[in-house]
């Protein structure tokens, strides 16, 4: 019997003093006017917490906290009256301690360890980043072009322009009773719908790099290179080259282009830490990204209506692209043959380096998808 009553004795305080235990944890305290990590103790007294440490004491009903949900063994916060909190660490005494007063585990903690709802986690998850990229970025694309102001149009397309002048073009060597009769053709022009489109026309020498090329930035700058006037057959076509791209600059293509690039790089800079460099990336995105099948399919049906209400047939704008993938396939082909041919000789590194280089700034419009298809559709 007295060893019955001694174990009955240690069983009872074993519980006093877990009991005991329970009621009192350790705590950082943040006294909501700074920053300063108060290490304190926080023990459960009735229907209230004491929080105490050497900055002082403070007695705070349960109704004026809110516990933070369990996630995993991250650590707990309990946010307090003006501003203040307690954050605990994360663990079973800490779990255990809060149980007494917090609500039961929510489905959301709950849900964490079971297969199933991960599984569908995943799923969801998954068909929001597929829907978000086929529908959601190009709907708050489009709505946010249309929001963009003029004066932001034109600084982008200008730092554009310098940046393009200063790496792969080069003032135009065509004369300039040439360049103005081609432009000032383009402007008496009308669109389709009579509404005039506010545009300039630059030319510029690409034979370097770029080659026969025409491309439209933002705010209605368009450049056609020395190079597409050589290759077209006659103005007609280079005035078809003109209308497809202010098709690009009346649909906003440009804009769009890089504010869906933006979003894209956005979302894998917020999961890989680095968000800063997407807001330095909005030139690099204008200069580097291609116009989207439906993009050029609006441009084409712009540039056909443009030549039919001004008289010209459209069949002009077909042929112009076809001259236009046929350069540059024959193009690509020069390179890559030259570039076989001198692997394996011993000349230097510059070369390729300048076959990438020109390849990489031809692509940019010259390689527009379906050529063929496009064509065909403008003869229809």
């Amino acid at each position: 019997m007295r060893a019955v009553r001694k174990s009955l004795k240690c069983l009872t305080l074993t519980w006093a003093f877990s009991n005991a235990a329970m009621d009192r944890i350790a705590c950082n305290y943040f006294n909501g006017i700074d920053s300063t990590a108060h290490r304190s103790t926080l023990q459960y007294v009735g229907q209230s917490i004491q929080i105490s440490g050497d900055w002082g004491s403070a007695l705070i009903a349960i109704t004026d906290i809110t516990i933070s949900d369990r996630l995993g063994n991250a650590p707990r916060t309990i946010s307090l009256p003006n501003g203040a909190a307690c954050e605990l660490d994360g663990g079973a005494e800490t779990n255990a301690f809060l149980s007494q007063f917090a609500a039961k585990e929510s489905p959301w903690f709950r849900a964490q360890f079971d297969w199933r709802w991960a599984a569908a986690s995943i799923a969801a998850l998954a068909v929001f980043a597929v829907a978000g990229y086929r529908w959601g970025v190009p709907l708050a694309s489009d709505f946010l072009a249309a929001r963009v102001p003029k004066i932001a149009l034109e600084k982008m397309s200008d730092v554009a322009l310098l940046e393009l002048d200063r790496t792969v073009l080069n003032p135009s060597k065509l004369p300039e009773a040439r360049q103005r009769d081609l432009a000032e053709r383009f402007a008496k022009m009308k669109p389709p719908g009579g509404t005039a489109i506010a545009h300039r026309v630059e030319f510029r020498n690409a034979e370097k790099y770029v080659g026969p090329n025409a491309f439209a930035l933002p705010s209605g700058i368009i450049v056609m290179t020395d190079q597409l006037v050589e290759l077209m057959q006659n103005d007609e076509q280079i005035l078809g080259v003109l209308a497809h791209e202010l098709g690009h600059v009346e649909h906003q293509h440009g804009m769009r282009n890089v504010i869906q690039a933006s979003f894209i790089g956005a979302a894998v800079a917020y999961w890989l830490g680095d968000v800063s460099s997407v807001l330095a990336g909005g030139t690099t995105a204008l200069l580097h990204t291609k116009y989207s099948r439906q993009y050029e399919t609006e441009a084409d049906d712009f540039g056909a209506a443009m030549m039919r209400a001004n008289g010209l047939s459209p069949t002009s704008l077909a042929i112009a692209l076809e001259a236009l993938e046929g350069r540059s396939r024959r193009q690509n082909a020069d390179n890559t043959g030259t570039e076989s041919a001198k692997s394996e000789g011993k000349q230097a590194a510059e070369t390729p380096k300048r076959s990438a280089r020109s390849r990489d700034w031809s692509d940019y419009i010259s390689t527009h998808p379906n050529t063929a298809e496009r064509a065909e559709r403008l003869r229809q």
